[in-house]
């Protein structure tokens, strides 16, 4: 179900009117906000806020400004120089949904008639464009032929004059060409240059740090950051962020009791929260895997129950061979998978019942 906010101010002047709606950590996009002459909404789940204004406004001149902490409305009146009664309509639950429909379907009219407008308007202008092309090719036509014309003119007057003045000239017996003996040409060595060795380097490459394996690509950057704000807010729903501990709590020790004490609340994300990042400091306490594995067998996932890294550390009997059990009066590990994770540290071997 939707929150319904109601929580709003509002002012005025004698040309405009000002709507404040608290909002906050809204991070508002603009599809989320719906305004027109008579109805303004915003929608952004699970919260939902809209205003049937009791008098018009001029859409077009009007602006909507989303703040850190609220949504700023400054809305020009359509009658100028009025003051308005109040901000809403008064009427009762029918009235109003039967005038939301109205003044919803009167936009989506106005809407239509600007798209067709907008396509008349673009038919237009590309007829426009096509008529100024033709005019400009054809001037353009017109010059090249102009200035043919005008060089083929010029040549026809120089080839006549040159005809009028043209002499014949005498014609002079040829003597005869003289042998020469053509010089032998010597080859030259050619002396090529060795190019001297390159010396070596080496090139740093730097890549921006990213929480995904996709490339960078500024349509999805949004969504991306939004994914990474519920992971964070899914991290504190469990009551335990890894990146909130302090030095001294950074002790797999004290990881396991905590990891534990969820367990016993049910808190079974933070339980595996816990034990994952205890397991990030040792690989070698066993019980933050088998308590993990339990985590994850009382919420039924029973695909991660299977420990890879316990099995590659000489200890697969005990992840295969040896069950997980639990006690009827405890809801979490029983203190069989701490003792034997322990004797096992220690070098003694143990089988568990069951």
């Amino acid at each position: 179900m939707p929150v319904i906010l109601k929580d709003y101010s509002w002012s005025q002047d004698a040309d405009w009117v000002t709507i404040q709606v608290p909002f906050a950590d809204n991070h508002l996009r603009h599809e989320e906000l719906f305004t027109s002459e008579r109805l303004l909404k915003i929608n952004k789940a699970p919260y939902y806020w809209e205003v049937l204004l009791a008098d018009a406004i001029v859409e077009e001149e009007s602006r909507c400004a989303i703040l850190e902490n609220e949504v700023v409305f400054t809305l020009r009146k359509k009658d100028e120089g009025v003051e308005w009664d109040c901000l809403e309509v008064r009427a009762d639950r029918g009235e109003r949904l039967h005038l939301k429909e109205t003044f919803l379907s009167e936009h989506q009219k106005k809407l239509e008639e600007k798209a067709k407008q907008r396509a008349i308007e673009k038919d237009q202008k590309k007829r426009d464009e096509i008529s100024k092309q033709i005019e400009r090719e054809g001037s353009e036509r017109k010059a090249v032929e102009d200035l043919l014309a005008e060089s083929k003119r010029k040549e026809l007057e120089r080839m006549e004059k040159e005809k009028q003045t043209k002499t014949v000239p005498k014609k002079d017996t040829p003597r005869p060409k003289e042998f020469k003996k053509p010089v032998p040409i010597r080859p030259t060595k050619i002396v090529e240059e060795i190019p001297q060795i390159r010396q070596s380097a080496t090139v740093e490459v730097s890549f921006t740090k990213r929480n995904f394996v996709t490339p960078k690509r500024e349509s999805m950057e949004q969504d991306e950051r939004d994914w990474i704000m519920k992971q964070a807010a899914a991290k504190k729903a469990t009551g335990f962020v890894d990146e909130d501990l302090r030095p001294e709590e950074r002790n797999p020790e004290w990881l396991k009791q905590k990891g534990d004490s969820f367990f016993q609340q049910g808190n079974y994300l933070g339980a595996i929260s816990a034990y994952s990042t205890g397991i990030k400091l040792t690989k070698e306490y066993y019980s933050l895997y088998l308590n993990r594995s339990a985590a994850h067998f009382a919420m039924e996932n029973y695909q991660r129950c299977h420990i890879p890294e316990f099995v590659s550390r000489r200890t697969s009997n005990v992840a295969r061979g040896r069950g997980l059990f639990y006690s009827a009066e405890s809801p979490g590990p029983t203190r069989g998978i701490e003792q034997e994770s322990s004797s096992r540290m220690s070098g003694e071997e143990r089988r568990c019942p069951g």
